[in-house]
């Protein structure tokens, strides 16, 4: 099948990624912020950077556990009854072959690529249960190792899976590889260091908890060629004695046969305060490959289970009002709806408006609920968005809302701006633990394929819900920057400032980092310098902000790297690919340079400023490349701002000119997908010019405004040596033509279109509106 070098490429290698990663044995990362009963601590994990705690008495952050390079993942921790106790397991790979070589250090998943928490591949791990216990003496809150467990999928320890805290507070009860292929769950008591097995089942998979009371003990098995008697849930007294497997829950498998960790997840119960009730949803697909979610009630005391309602969209999100009266679910994918569900089975009508991302469930009282939707997306998208060259991203923020308990209302925003992750109501207080993520509102394409530009933090917050307060406990550099760029977007410049200052403080010497790959991120993104300068800027300190573009400008690339003697071939090529994405005389690191400035305007919502900045750049470019890569996004700017008779000028008068005299029009196409990369800013500048060969753009310009521009382009047209750059011209004077009611140039141009050889080359069969159309429907994907 033939790929275009164009829009429709890029496309395709944006998507591959995702289609990569579609495993069934994935397990998603738990990052809930976790509260001790009586919400006076706090404790979450970081991934590689460790295990924190907020004092119980000062409230200060401590570390209190580093992970080793061999640690591939840390769940989040627990608190014992006692409100001074914790646990949290870590992972690291296990050896299964003794005669293979022994693991080396794991291979970190970037943290701050999936706010929402990492996937996690299946593999034999090998996972250590620690025990930290706060006291006034820092020897003495050093967390210590209770025991080591096997397990075949390192999600039992990502997803906070492998260990729970007994009711009485003196044992774990934890799950344990018991042959090849099954899991088995067993109960440690701390003082004696025993272990005893307390469900009598084995599974492939296997989940556990207690009820809120601590009164009855669950189990879900998953079990993938055993009988399915063994499937489903499975409820006892805490004791684990007198075992009873809940009708209608067995766990439905998937395309490969398998039953996931995940499966198990979605099928756990939630527990009303009023001790044996209990819910939970089931999946199943009875009939023309239509899924049917049932919602039932059960009694752990009478063990009674009946449905309580049946529908087609996807039930989730289950949480019970405090008073057991009714129920909160999430109903729907793709607009998702918060309704209530009493226990009659009656359904309110939603509560929201905006599509629900995730529900937090009530507060203590049970006054008040709290859930998260996506922010209204401001800047206008559909069949008026024509920035191809920039990837809108609607999901970007949320907000949260705080909603009366009875669900009179749709409830206040209380927040905005930033991503919000697993909210956490706070036992005792009208608070919400939260990751808030600062998060770019626009991607560029090229952004998008090499998984880079604007980076995300996530810090982790304590959100008070009443006054807007914000506790924040940032862990490094990078996530004081996070919250900087926060009150940057909210204009509070001197907060912002405040914590640039903090951040720039704890930033190592201005030292490349040592890459091993050309498409890790470029220094001048992890130092936050535009940031940092923009804000200096706002606030009127004018050479202190001066200086601080001087920085970001010296320090965003490496500079050239040397090639060792002792270098390979391999090593060699690499080294000298990067030097030449590097090499200043061409357009490209002007243009990522530009790209990821473009990302920080936008996301700061300051898109007038970037038009500003970008018009300054390209009347001082220091050559015709660098011009190009400026007039590529100033192009994109004046898109994005709607600004459609200014770019259709702009792209005819500058742009495009620019194009004809730096485009590499004989390496352009097909055959060079090889050098793709190394051609990139040749894709976006055609990417940026698609509007002008689109007769649904060009249609909404004035009559008065394109017999000005025609001439222009048949010049162009006149001089241009190459199919390609003659296609181009061509493609803009059909749609021209038509838009003026010329037919017989309208039909000459088209004769020319149909000899054009590149046309079918670099063209999809439906053409430039094709293009314009996959573009479209990528962003519809993803739009709220």
């Amino acid at each position: 099948m033939r790929r275009h070098l164009s829009l429709l490429t890029l496309t395709g290698w944006l998507v591959l990624p995702f289609l990569m990663g579609g495993c069934s044995e994935q397990v998603r990362e738990d990052r809930t912020i976790t509260f001790s009963d009586n919400g006076k601590a706090a404790g979450f994990q970081h991934g590689a950077e460790g295990v924190f705690v907020t004092n119980s008495q000062t409230g200060a952050l401590e570390k209190v556990f580093q992970p080793d390079e061999y640690t591939l993942a840390t769940s989040t921790p627990l608190w014992a009854p006692d409100n001074k106790r914790m646990l949290f397991t870590t992972a690291v790979a296990r050896q299964i072959d003794p005669d293979a070589p022994p693991p080396g250090p794991a291979a970190a998943i970037p943290w701050d690529i999936a706010p929402e928490g990492r996937a996690f591949l299946k593999q034999p791990i090998r996972y250590t249960c620690w025990l930290r216990t706060e006291t006034a003496d820092a020897d003495t809150s050093k967390p210590v190792a209770l025991f080591e467990a096997d397990c075949l999928h390192t999600g039992y320890v990502a997803a906070n899976l492998a260990v729970r805290w007994h009711p009485g507070g003196q044992k774990v009860l934890y799950v344990k590889q018991v042959d090849e292929h099954h899991h088995g769950v067993y109960e440690f008591d701390i003082d004696s260091r025993a272990s005893r097995r307390v469900f009598p089942h084995a599974a492939s998979a296997v989940i556990f908890d207690y009820s809120p009371d601590g009164k009855y003990l669950v189990c879900l098995a998953a079990a993938n060629k055993e009988p399915p008697s063994r499937h489903g849930m499975w409820i006892s007294e805490t004791d684990g004695a007198n075992w009873w497997r809940v009708p209608q829950t067995a766990i439905g498998r998937g395309q490969n046969g398998l039953v996931s960790i995940e499966k198990l997840r979605a099928a756990r119960p939630a527990w009303s305060r009023q001790a044996a009730h209990f819910a939970f949803i089931t999946a199943s697909t009875p009939a023309e490959n239509q899924t049917e979610y049932v919602l039932y009630v059960g009694n752990a005391e009478s063990r009674e289970v009946r449905p309580l309602l049946t529908d087609s969209k996807q039930l989730a999100q289950l949480h019970w009002a405090p008073d057991g009266k009714r129920m909160g679910i999430v109903a729907g994918e793709q607009s998702p709806l918060l309704q209530f569900v009493a226990l009659d089975g009656t359904r309110s009508i939603p509560i929201n408006v905006r599509p629900v991302r995730k529900f937090a469930g009530w507060n203590a009282t049970g006054d008040q609920l709290a859930y998260v939707a996506p922010e209204a997306f401001s800047r206008t998208l559909g069949d008026s968005y024509w920035a191809m060259a920039f990837f809108p991203q609607p999901l970007a923020r949320d907000v949260i809302y705080v909603a009366p308990g009875n669900g009179s209302a749709i409830g206040d925003a209380v927040f905005s701006g930033m991503r919000v992750t697993f909210p956490h109501w706070s036992p005792t207080e009208e608070k919400l633990s939260v990751w808030f993520t600062y998060t770019p509102t626009y991607r560029s394409l090229l952004t998008e394929f090499l998984r880079w530009g604007l980076q995300q933090g996530d810090p982790a917050a304590i959100f008070d819900v009443e006054t807007g307060d914000i506790e924040w406990m940032t862990v490094n550099a990078a996530e004081k920057a996070q919250v900087g760029h926060y009150h940057l977007l909210q204009k509070d410049y001197d907060a912002a400032l405040e914590w640039y200052e903090q951040a720039a403080a704890e930033l190592p010497p201005e030292i490349p980092p040592e890459s091993e790959s050309m498409f890790q991120p470029f220094v001048g993104q992890q130092n936050f310098a535009f940031f940092h300068y923009y804000c200096l800027d706002k606030l009127g300190r004018t050479e202190e902000a001066a200086a601080k573009l001087a920085e970001f400008e010296r320090t965003f690339f490496p500079p050239p790297a040397e090639i060792p003697e002792t270098a390979t071939p391999e090593e060699q090529q690499l080294v000298a690919d990067q030097n030449q994405w590097l090499d200043t005389q061409t357009s490209m690191p002007r243009l990522l340079r530009n790209l990821y400035i473009a990302e920080v305007f936008l996301s700061l919502e300051a898109a007038a400023e970037a038009e500003t900045f970008f018009r300054a750049a390209l009347e001082t470019a220091p050559h015709k490349n660098a011009g190009l890569a400026d007039a590529i996004v100033l192009s994109q700017i004046l898109l994005v701002r709607q600004k459609t008779a200014e770019y259709a000028d702009f792209a005819t008068n500058t742009l495009a000119p620019l194009v004809k005299q730096t485009f590499h029009f004989e390496q352009y196409g097909p055959a060079a997908e090889d050098r793709a990369l190394m051609l990139l800013p040749e894709h976006l500048a055609v990417t940026s010019l698609v509007p002008m060969f689109s007769t649904e753009f060009v249609a909404g310009l004035t009559a008065e405004q394109l017999s000005a521009l025609v001439p222009q382009w048949e010049a162009l047209r006149e001089q241009s040596d190459h199919d390609t750059a003659k296609l181009g011209c061509n493609l803009f004077l059909h749609a021209a033509y038509q838009r003026l009611d010329r037919p017989a140039e309208q039909m000459r141009i088209e004769q020319e279109l149909a000899k054009n050889p590149q046309r079918d080359q670099l063209l999809p069969a439906g053409g430039v509106q094709e293009l314009v159309r996959e573009f479209r429907e990528g962003i519809a994907r993803q739009t709220p």
